[in-house]
């Protein structure tokens, strides 16, 4: 699986990223493709920028149909709901889409709610893939989790502290290490 990653998707992105980074090096980065952690670390090594112009889309697509479900659930308004899945440890993302369906118009929605917040700079808090070193007792190196980040004009301004039980920290810490050893694979 690591192998066509790196020979298709990577390949890929070293001939589009550092071009667009050249022409555009002002540009926020924001990462749709999966696996979405990998990829945006890939994007901000290929790219150059500094950690808070690279985000990927993370869990915000699972986040706001899970508040969907909640607020159909309670019959009650969905803006009315607050819920983010930060990297999955809250769902799993196969219950989610069971759940939803088909996700090609719903990701595009998502993907442009992130751009109006950044273009808007709406300062809007929004489960999105940032680097996470250093957060949530996650260490030992450069990964990228989807984490709760305020998003504004220059991409994400910080990355939000939710309180979290010691077994969702755990799982969290163990994506980490997985995502970190798929990295080490790669060829940057």
């Amino acid at each position: 699986r690591i192998r066509v990653l790196e020979n298709h998707v990577i390949r890929c992105s070293r001939h589009i990223i550092p071009p667009l980074a050249k022409a555009s090096p002002d540009s926020i980065l924001i990462i749709v493709s999966n696996p979405v952690d990998v990829l945006t670390y890939v994007a901000w090594k290929l790219s150059g920028f500094p950690v808070n112009r690279v985000l990927g889309s993370g869990t915000n697509l699972d986040s706001s149909r899970f508040r969907f479900l909640i607020a159909d659930h309670l019959d009650v308004n969905a803006q009315d709901v607050q819920v983010i899945i930060a990297h999955n440890v809250l769902l799993r993302l196969e219950t989610i889409s069971w759940f939803c369906g088909y996700t090609s118009w719903a990701i595009g929605y998502s993907v442009a709610n992130l751009a109006r917040t950044i273009l808007r700079d709406q300062r809007k808090i929004h489960p999105v893939t940032v680097l996470a070193r250093g957060f949530y007792g996650v260490d030992g190196g450069d990964v990228f989790l989807s984490l709760p980040a305020l998003l504004g004009r220059n991409g994400v301004v910080a990355v939000t502290n939710v309180h979290m039980t010691d077994d969702e920290s755990e799982k969290l810490q163990k994506s980490a290490k997985t995502i970190l050893e798929m990295q080490s694979q790669l060829e940057l």
